[in-house]
């Protein structure tokens, strides 16, 4: 015990912390999605793949459940009524860290309803530390909504209890490609820093660093409708940008590309935090 404590003092006088190894696990998980009439075949073959994948962590590190009660007293003709109410919710302790093969789907119809059935096979870490509580708002023409009609304008509002260094990307499945939208080309490819519980309304002109030379962010389409995702990478950490082409509107590159630049930034940050939002987006 006491040889114990004597290398415990020397390492904390050295400034050395010893850390704690997280495993990162070989999976596979299957996932089968009833998807219901308004959600289209391409987006539900991506809930069918984040499932699979949600599936294979909780499988592999199981699920943290948290419960929150909630009291609400409501009045009615001269009674009161107490209302006691119990909130569950769980969430995976692991990070799906990349795509071993190309995710396999599966379609086919029970009782008119179309089925999407996902598996996926790929690397996980557990997850040691809690997800930062990051306040993300998509607004279409100033209002929280993620469905889009073609020419509206994209902002986000982004808020963050810790400062900390963001990017966002715009992933479009059909073309295979991953769009960076933030930083701007104005900040000479260096990641955004932010400060701790600070409103801030990006991808927009109301961003006092928005390019002066660029109209606002819109999204556009050709199809009756389609579904891109936006990809908010957060981290305390700083962390480089990918190399990009200069496309006809904003930097780019394959979403092959995106992928691996991404994972080797999961690898070397156990403290990089991904979130996705889909929008949707219907012709005029």
């Amino acid at each position: 015990m006491t040889i114990k404590r004597i290398a415990l003092s020397l390492l904390l006088l050295l400034g050395i912390v010893p850390v704690v190894a997280q495993r990162v696990e070989t999976v596979r998980g299957e996932y089968s999605y009833h998807a219901p009439e308004n959600i289209s075949l391409e987006r539900a073959k991506q809930i069918a793949i984040e499932r699979a994948r949600l599936k294979a962590m909780a499988d592999t590190f199981g699920t943290e459940i948290s419960q929150t009660n909630i009291s609400t007293i409501s009045s009615k003709n001269n009674q009161s009524e107490n209302t006691f109410q119990s909130l569950g919710r769980s969430e995976v302790k692991g990070d799906w860290l990349e795509d071993i093969d190309t995710p396999e789907i599966a379609i086919r119809y029970e009782s008119s309803m179309l089925v999407v059935t996902a598996k996926v096979h790929g690397k996980v870490r557990e997850r040691m530390n809690a997800d930062i509580d990051l306040q993300i708002k998509v607004l279409c023409n100033g209002i929280e909504s993620s469905n889009f009609k073609d020419r509206d304008q994209l902002a986000v509002d982004f808020k963050t209890p810790v400062k900390g260094y963001l990017s966002i990307y715009l992933l479009d499945d059909n073309t295979s490609t991953a769009f960076c939208l933030l930083p701007y080309d104005n900040e000479g490819g260096k990641i955004r820093h932010l400060k701790h519980n600070v409103n801030y309304t990006l991808l927009s002109p109301k961003d006092p660093i928005y390019p002066s030379d660029k109209e606002a962010t819109t999204l556009t389409t050709t199809k009756e409708v389609e579904h891109n995702r936006l990809i908010f990478i957060f981290s305390t950490n700083e962390f480089t940008m990918p190399l990009t082409n200069a496309g006809k509107y904003l930097p780019e590159l394959s979403l092959k590309d995106f992928n691996k630049w991404l994972h080797r930034n999961k690898v070397n940050d156990s403290h990089l935090q991904v979130v996705e939002r889909v929008v949707e987006i219907r012709k005029r």
